[in-house]
């Protein structure tokens, strides 16, 4: 085990050592330099810490390409060695973006098995994200977990914890999440402009096993904006759990700016305490979407539902879906014809929690990652890492923690 200090940008190609902590007393950009990881498995992980206020940057061609990495704050000692930390670490208590893409150059990020803890980002700018145009940006991350990362900078447009920050003019690839929770240890304070997962002006956005549980007053769970080009949205075992106080507008807000954009959500759970579900903003374009075998639930308050169209003729079909407890249980026929297939008989998987009293199918977990821990309510379920973590080869389990 050793400790490694990086004190500016890359000069040569850096590979992270498993078991290695990387101490960053400056930022790093990486320049044309890729990032990538040997030796990492799950008893063999890289740790990345910093100064508390300098991350890595993807600033030209460089790639970052690893995996079984831990971000987390100086003074956590649970992961990796001690670079002067306290000991005592605290939500929030790094006030940086650990890994940013700001170049236009084409460039990647690919990540797996990996956790981000205890960071504040800065106004406009992410956690893990993206700050420039590039259309020719992938990004692709696997098997992750947020915890303990703050947004609360109070004023500033788009600042998130997964994602795309900045106008709208940012253009970005394909986005590729699989098994990546934002857990409630994660807060948005901040009720405009935030979301916990936003992606801007990409070419097929995938959500998968994706759950999204933050605290706060946050203005959406996850967002998407397109102005330019076609898109395909895919949403599959996707919970989003609003658990704000208030402030929310939309659990998943899906902003269509004169373009065409196809959504897919399927097998996902949505439950939104302050605001509603699913909300489809089309603004002149061509927005088609279709929900089948998910739970809308929750959105009790006032004018909120479960599906609703703020704006223009998006075409929603929604199939074998069950809606409950919420203000309007189905959506307000704002524009255009619905097609609506037996939405009361909640035909939903065996993996779906279902609130007994008003559906007789069986109790189960709630979406991948869940267990039932002896209840049918949602606020009783706790995350299961060994569901959770893995399986995308059908092998055993692996903790991400």
């Amino acid at each position: 085990m050793a400790i490694v200090t990086i004190s500016g940008d890359l000069t040569e190609a850096l590979d992270l050592v498993g078991g290695n902590t990387y101490s960053l007393t400056a930022l790093c950009n990486l320049g044309s330099y890729n990032v990538t990881s040997t030796t990492v498995g799950p008893n063999s992980r890289v740790t990345v810490k910093t100064n508390g206020t300098s991350g890595f940057r993807i600033n030209s061609t460089g790639t970052w390409n690893t995996s079984y990495i831990d971000f987390t704050s100086k003074n956590d000692l649970s992961r990796g060695e001690d670079v002067g930390g306290s000991g005592s670490p605290a939500a929030g208590d790094q006030t940086v973006g650990y890994l940013i893409q700001t170049g236009t150059s084409a460039s990647s990020i690919t990540m797996s098995n990996f956790t981000v803890n205890y960071c504040t980002p800065a106004t406009q700018t992410p956690a893990i994200g993206h700050l420039a145009n590039s259309t020719s940006t992938p990004w692709t991350l696997t098997n992750g977990r947020f915890s303990y990362v703050t947004v609360a900078n109070g004023t500033g447009d788009a600042t998130v914890i997964i994602g795309t920050a900045g106008p709208s003019s940012v253009f970005i690839g394909n986005v590729a999440l699989t098994n990546v929770h934002v857990d409630d240890t994660c807060q948005i304070n901040q009720t405009t402009g935030s979301a916990a997962i936003r992606v801007l002006n990409y070419g097929t956005l995938s959500l998968t096993d994706v759950t999204v549980r933050y605290t706060g007053t946050g203005n959406r769970s996850i967002e998407t904006y397109c102005n330019s080009g076609t898109h395909t949205i895919n949403m599959t075992n996707v919970t989003s759990d609003a658990k704000s106080s208030s402030g929310i507008y939309s659990g998943v807000f899906f902003n269509c700016n004169g373009v065409v954009e196809n959504i897919t959500i399927s097998r996902c759970f949505m439950r939104n305490s302050t605001g509603h579900g699913f909300n489809f903003f089309n603004n002149g374009g061509t927005q088609t979407a279709t929900i089948i075998n998910s739970l809308i639930t929750g959105c009790s308050t006032g004018g909120t539902y479960g599906v609703y169209r703020s704006l223009g003729s998006a075409s929603v079909t929604h199939t074998y879906n069950d809606y409950y407890d919420n203000a309007n249980n189905c959506f307000e026929a704002l524009h255009g014809t619905e097609k609506t297939t037996n939405p009361g008989l909640a035909n939903l998987p065996a993996g779906c929690v279902i609130k007994t009293s008003t559906c007789d199918r069986p109790d189960g977990y709630a979406i991948t990652g869940y267990d039932k821990n002896g209840s049918d309510t949602f606020d009783n379920l706790v995350v299961n890492e060994a569901v959770y973590s893995g399986r995308r080869d059908g092998s055993t389990p692996v903790r991400i923690l």
